[in-house]
Parts: C-alpha cells; sequence; structure tokens
C-alpha cells in the first residue's frame, strides 16, 4: 500500500498537534500507522502516481449568509456543557465525497449486493463496533464499511489507532461527519445522520446497517437511523453490550442472511399433556432464562389438556411471556393459552388435524415454527443458535439453494431411531484425510441431515408448514375416500400420529432435516426421557390384532437402545463460538452427511431420486392417481400433484414444475482489476424533509446516484457460486495483529476510505 509520507503533493490534515505527530511518524518509520491508516485514508491518489496527483480541492467558502464558523455562544461565563451544541446552521459533508466515489467495485449502484455498513455516533459505540467489522470483513463474505456520524471532532486516523486497527483489517472507512459537527444542536445531529444516510444509500445500497445497541449511542443518532432505514426498507440491527463475544457468529452471515434479520418470525408451539406440570414448568423457565438479545420475542403457544393440574393452573396466573412484561420493558403480551375440552380419546388423524391447526405462518417466507415437548429444558443460547441456523441455511445468498429442501431445523438429537427398535448413533467424520497405509484417523461429530422428523424440539419452516397443511388435507381425503390398504408404519407410537403423515411428505419430496452437533461442552436443547408420556391418540392399547409394528431395520452401525445410555447436558458457554466446531463456522449443505429415514447412509441427490419413485407409488396406492390421469403440475406450498381426488389443477397459470426458490436473489461478486470510475467534483444537493435548513451538502460528488460501472467491470454471478472458504487459522476476535492468519486477499487493490478533504 502507498504510504501518506509519498504523496507529496497532498495537504496534511488539520488534525491539530496529535494529527501533526501522525503524520511525521507516518513520513520517517516504515510500517506501523503509516503503513496502513494514512494509504487506508487517501483512496482519492491511491489510483495514480503520487507525484503526478493534484491536491485535494480546498475547502469552499461558505456563502455570505453562511457563517465562517460557528457563532459563539453569550459570554457568561457560566457556559453549561449541554449549550456546546447550539449551532443549528446549513449541513456539508466534506470528508464523504472521496470515500463513497471510491466505490467502485463493490457493486453498489445494484439494489442488491454485498455491502453491509457499521454506524456508530459515540467514540465508546465506535469501539464495541470496529473489532466486530474488521472480524466480519476477515471471513471476506461481505463488502464491510463504517461510517462515523458523530459530533466528536477526533480525526478518523485517531479513531483506527486508538482502537488497534491495523492493515489486516479490510474495512472501507467513512468520515460521514457534517462540518461543525462538535457545536451541532440535535436536530441538526438528527438531520446530518439522515443527510449522510441518504447519500450512502445511493451509493452503496447497504444491505444491512450494524450500530451498537448497548445504551450508549446519541439519541439523534438512533432516531435519525431508525426513520430513514424503515423509510429504505433496510434492517438495523442494534447489537447489545458484549457482542463481540456473544454475538461473534454474525460475523460469520452474508449480506443475503443479514437483509433477512427483520423479516423472520418464530411462534413457540408447546403440547402439553396432562399431569405433565413438572416438566411443562420446568420448559417455561428455561424459556425465561433464554437470551432474545436484539431479536423479536416469539410468540408462545401452550396447548393445555382437557384436565388442568392445580401446579400448572398456579404458575400459569403469575406467568407473563415475553419475560419482563410486568416491569414495563414490553407492553404487548405475545402469550396465548388454548384448552382442549373433549374427554375422549382422539384419533390418529384428529390428533393430527388438532396439531397442525395450531399454527398456520403469516408469511411464506418469514413466519417459522418452533415446536417444543414439555419433556425439553434449553439452553440460554438456543435463540442464538436458532437465528443463526436460519439465516444460513435459509436467506444466505450462498448456501439457500442449495439448501431448498430442508424442510426444518432440530435443536437435538434424538436417541432412538423413528420406531424405537434401537438406539441412534450420529454419523461422525475423519479428523484428517487418511494417509495411504498409516493408522486410522480419529472420528469427531459433525451436523448431519436426516430425513426424519423431530417433535421433541425443532423448528419448521412456514413455506415448508403450508404445504404439509395442504398435503395433509388430501391425504385425509383420500383416506376416507379410497380407504387404501394400510400401509407399514414406520413411526414408534411413543411419537406423535403427524409425525407418520409427514413423513409421508418427507420421503414423497426429499426432504430432510438439519440435525445439529455441538463440541463436548453440551447442546442447547436435552430431552428429558424419564418424563415421556405417550400421546393422547395412542394413551390407551390398540386391539387385539390393530398393533402397528414398525417392520424396518435400522441402518448399518445401530445398536440396541439401553437404559444406561448418557442423557446429553446443556451448554453452559457463553457464546456459541464455544459450542460449535469449526470456529462457528456452519458448513454448507454439501459438506454435510445425509441419512435415509431408516438411518442409513445417503446423499442429498440419492434422497431426490429416491422421492421420485416413492411418489409414483404414492400417487397409484394413496392418491387415487392411474394412468388416465394427466400429470399434475408441482406448485409452491401445495402438494395436489400428488393426489388425482379432484380436477382442479388450475392449469391456467404457469407454475413450474419444481417448486422455486424462496430465498434472496443471488448477490454479484466482487470484480477483480475493475476500472475505477472517474467522479467530478460538483455539489450533490438533497433536501431533507426534517431539516431546519434547507439543504444538506455532500462536497466534492458529481450530482445524481452513483456512477454505475460499465457491464464488463463485474464479473456475472451464477447460482453456483462457492461461499469464501473461511480462514484456517482464526485470530482472536478482539484481537488484530499483523500475525492474523486470514485468507488470501484479491487481486485488486483493497477498497480504502476517505481522505481529508
Amino acid at each position: 500500500m502507498r504510504r501518506w509520507a509519498n504523496a507529496t503533493t497532498t495537504t496534511v490534515p488539520a488534525a491539530g498537534g496529535l494529527g501533526l505527530l501522525y503524520y511525521l511518524v507516518a513520513s520517517l518509520s516504515p510500517g506501523g500507522i503509516g503503513d496502513y491508516a494514512y494509504s487506508n485514508l487517501t483512496s482519492a491518489v491511491s489510483n495514480s502516481d503520487s507525484r503526478n496527483a493534484s491536491p485535494p480541492p480546498p475547502r469552499p467558502q461558505q456563502s455570505s449568509n453562511q457563517p465562517q464558523s460557528p457563532p459563539v455562544p453569550p459570554e457568561d461565563g457560566k457556559v453549561i456543557e449541554p449549550s456546546k451544541h447550539y449551532f443549528n446552521g446549513y449541513i456539508k459533508f466534506y470528508q464523504l465525497a472521496s470515500s463513497l466515489q471510491a466505490l467502485t467495485k463493490v457493486n453498489g449502484h445494484e439494489l442488491q449486493n454485498q455491502n453491509v455498513l457499521f454506524a456508530a455516533a459515540n467514540l465508546k459505540s465506535a469501539a464495541l463496533l470496529i473489532p466486530i467489522a474488521c472480524e466480519m470483513a476477515r471471513w471476506q463474505r461481505n463488502d464491510v464499511h463504517l461510517a462515523f456520524m458523530g459530533r466528536d471532532d477526533l480525526p478518523m486516523l485517531d479513531i483506527l489507532a486508538v482502537n488497534g486497527v491495523d492493515k489486516e483489517c479490510d474495512v472501507t472507512w467513512h468520515d460521514a461527519r457534517a462540518d461543525f459537527a462538535p457545536y451541532s444542536s440535535d436536530n441538526r445531529l438528527l438531520v446530518s445522520v439522515a443527510g449522510a444516510m441518504y447519500h450512502i444509500n445511493e451509493f452503496m445500497h447497504p444491505q444491512a446497517v450494524i450500530i451498537d445497541g448497548s445504551g450508549q449511542e446519541d439519541a439523534p443518532f438512533l432516531e435519525a437511523l431508525r426513520e430513514k432505514l424503515d423509510a429504505m426498507s433496510r434492517p438495523l440491527i442494534e447489537l447489545p453490550d458484549e457482542a463481540a463475544e456473544s454475538m461473534n457468529w454474525i460475523t460469520r452471515l452474508d449480506s443475503g442472511s443479514l437483509s433477512a434479520w427483520d423479516k423472520t418470525n418464530v411462534d413457540i408451539l408447546i403440547h402439553a399433556p396432562s399431569e405433565s406440570s413438572g416438566s411443562l414448568i420446568k420448559l417455561l423457565q428455561s424459556l425465561e432464562k433464554a437470551d432474545f438479545f436484539v431479536s423479536a420475542t416469539p410468540r408462545l403457544t401452550i396447548e393445555l389438556p382437557p384436565l388442568i393440574d392445580p401446579p400448572t393452573q398456579r404458575y400459569l396466573d403469575e406467568f407473563r411471556w415475553p419475560p419482563g412484561t410486568r416491569e414495563g420493558r414490553q407492553s404487548v403480551d405475545q402469550l396465548m393459552l388454548r384448552h382442549r375440552i373433549p374427554y375422549h380419546a382422539m384419533s390418529e388423524e384428529e390428533a393430527s388435524v388438532r396439531f397442525l391447526e395450531s399454527f398456520y405462518p403469516r408469511t411464506t417466507t418469514g413466519s417459522h415454527m418452533l415446536v417444543l415437548s414439555p419433556r425439553v429444558e434449553l439452553s440460554p443460547l438456543f435463540f442464538h443458535y436458532l437465528k443463526y441456523a436460519v439465516l444460513e441455511y435459509k436467506y444466505s445468498s450462498y448456501t439457500s439453494s442449495a439448501a431448498k429442501d430442508m424442510f426444518g431445523i432440530s435443536l437435538d438429537i434424538p436417541m432412538s431411531h423413528l420406531n424405537d427398535s434401537a438406539a441412534f448413533s450420529p454419523p461422525t467424520l475423519p479428523k484428517a484425510v487418511p494417509t495411504e497405509g498409516g493408522p486410522a484417523e480419529p472420528k469427531q461429530g459433525t451436523p448431519f441431515l436426516w430425513q426424519a422428523p423431530n417433535s421433541d424440539a425443532a423448528l419448521y419452516f412456514g413455506d415448508k408448514w403450508i404445504e404439509f397443511h395442504d398435503f395433509l388435507g388430501d391425504r385425509l381425503e383420500a383416506q376416507r375416500a379410497q380407504r387404501p390398504a394400510k400401509r407399514e408404519k414406520l413411526v414408534s407410537r411413543q411419537r406423535p400420529s403427524w409425525m407418520e403423515y409427514l413423513l409421508e411428505l418427507f420421503q414423497a419430496r426429499g426432504y430432510y432435516m438439519l440435525y445439529p452437533h455441538f463440541d463436548g461442552s453440551g447442546g442447547v436443547a436435552i430431552v428429558h426421557n424419564e418424563l415421556a408420556q405417550p400421546p393422547i391418540e395412542f394413551a390407551t392399547e390398540p386391539a387385539k390384532g390393530d398393533q402397528d409394528t414398525p417392520s424396518y431395520v435400522p441402518g448399518p452401525g445401530a445398536y440396541i437402545l439401553s437404559s444406561d445410555k448418557a442423557e446429553a447436558v446443556l451448554a453452559s458457554a457463553s457464546s456459541l463460538g464455544h459450542i460449535l466446531p469449526s470456529d462457528g463456522d456452519l458448513p454448507e449443505v454439501s459438506a454435510m452427511p445425509a441419512l435415509s429415514h431408516d438411518g442409513g447412509k445417503t446423499s442429498v441427490s440419492v434422497l431426490e431420486w429416491k422421492a421420485a419413485e416413492y411418489a409414483a407409488t404414492f400417487k397409484s396406492e394413496i392418491g387415487g392417481c392411474t394412468e388416465g390421469h394427466q400429470r399434475k403440475r408441482r406448485r409452491p406450498g401445495k402438494a395436489g400433484d400428488l393426489f388425482c381426488l379432484r380436477d382442479d389443477d388450475d392449469d391456467d397459470d404457469e407454475a413450474a414444475e419444481v417448486e422455486p426458490e424462496i430465498r434472496t436473489a443471488p448477490q454479484p461478486s466482487r470484480a477483480k482489476g475493475a476500472p475505477s470510475q472517474e467522479a467530478t467534483s460538483e455539489t450533490t444537493t438533497s433536501t431533507l424533509k426534517t431539516s431546519p435548513v434547507p439543504t444538506a451538502d455532500l462536497v466534492g460528488v458529481a450530482a445524481g446516484p452513483a456512477p454505475s460501472p460499465s457491464p464488463s467491470s463485474f464479473s456475472t454471478f451464477s447460482s453456483s457460486t462457492a461461499r469464501p472458504t473461511p480462514p484456517s487459522s482464526p485470530s482472536s476476535f478482539s484481537t488484530f495483529s499483523s500475525s492474523t492468519a486470514r485468507p488470501t486477499p484479491p487481486a485488486s487493490p483493497s477498497i480504502v476510505s476517505s481522505a481529508p478533504a
């Protein structure tokens, strides 16, 4: 990188004695801050030879009706600190222009790209965000930016130096402070933040904006960003205190996942059987201790049995959801209680319908359901893992396409197979590739894909659950209309009947669940099997000769279920990074082993191939289809193509044969060596509706939106684009030293930030 000392024609920023000291250090000593920070803030001359570069334009003179400096407050000798913020004049951004016009290789002109913006107005907030931004940049899945919009007049170089930023931190820095920022009134600060965000959005279109939500940010800054981003329909992620430790997983998410941050909603559903007060109370207590960080607290629905135990009734009388509702921290009660009235036992069909009717997604792409058995106990980290996995596999630009057949995410690993005839052993992977003739490598656990639903602790995606609703309706109609021969039962009577129907849909579509793996420190959910009760539909023994005993044999490696198998423990760690393998990086779908419903080893492609065979048999035996029936189209959220009960295929629409992906649009990849765009030095003026003054000017940038690079400047993004490989030797999250191991940087020059104007 070019050092500031080499740019002989560049004017030294007027930063006072401290700024001059940094300038001298940069000129006299190799390495250090002069090697990085100054070069990273002089992008205006970084693309040409410094000897031929012209100096930055001088600061324009204010118009005659604008002050050359803020007016001095009355000299009463008793000026208190709040009165320092008195200036309410015209707004200009002198430092923001050069960093924005350098954004030629991050597809800022596209509405969907890989840009993620961190923003801060308070120096303490900047200290919290800078390490997180640097860590996110190290994973190379986003183009990371940080904008400083506050009142403090400390030069950007000093802010970076104080926070230990070195050349390993590949973040684009933006000085988005208005002129006379230290003297700005609250209203002027609010307007300047909104104006800066307007200009940044025009040139960058960030997919998400991340700020400090710990309570130490300036109120006008928060108000302006919340209002502006709401109008832009962009998510605002407010990180809690200690986020660098407790939420380090956020740095592994790409822009597609982060853009869906506030679009995902989770509903929790608990079906409580009779005489289960102890287990239900234990579950609710663990939910109260859960860390929902800055996400919306899920809505909680509890289905109560006909006979409610007195301890349960007393506990629910005092129970509030979300936690803290009584203290006024949240005013909306999101607890819903449903009480079943009939005392008689239900059939399998009735129990399945009752369960599915308990939840229907509000939106097809953002509403999901978490099913919890009263036997479950949760770790405070359970929602961290859930949010992380949902954003990664459902919305990621790199992963969501490969995970299109993922039906949901389990929080625990069952102790036995679906038919309960044998214990279940999760698959393992070798820790390293074995050498020829060498000793066998030790095995290690891994997340895996299993074509088996879970009724204890699992999240089901909303769009897939809608399809299950449609499937069950047609399935029960076919059962009543044709009374087909009874099929082999594959799910134990110790599990709810709806799982049998869901397994049929799994096999007909090639669907599967993601099952987790956590390191030896424990998991995010455990199931207390000593509290198990049979579902209400199987509470009584079937009549003789009516037994449906699962007859399949579990796959290789299974062993007989024994009573001495150790029960899992809950994780006591403070961060997912301490319990997830691979430094907290979730594996891609193609890298995980897959199991069929009987536990046999398979692959996702084989599951898809077998699904076509199973669907053909299902249509003939259950769906009522014959050779004379016309093949139906497969439509998103529908299962009618598996049945021939009525001729209502709605062929007038253009539904695809294969269900289209419901995900964010693909992100264009960053071009390497793309030519830079020349920007003029005219003035951009934007009108802000809340401004006490007519305009807020961005000095040094041409009028209009960001210049659009030619098509040849950008490489084409295809659906097969691989997710960037994570660093092999991650450094400490909060340490940024020259020895930090990271992937090889791209061949094109790093995008750097604003030079002093």
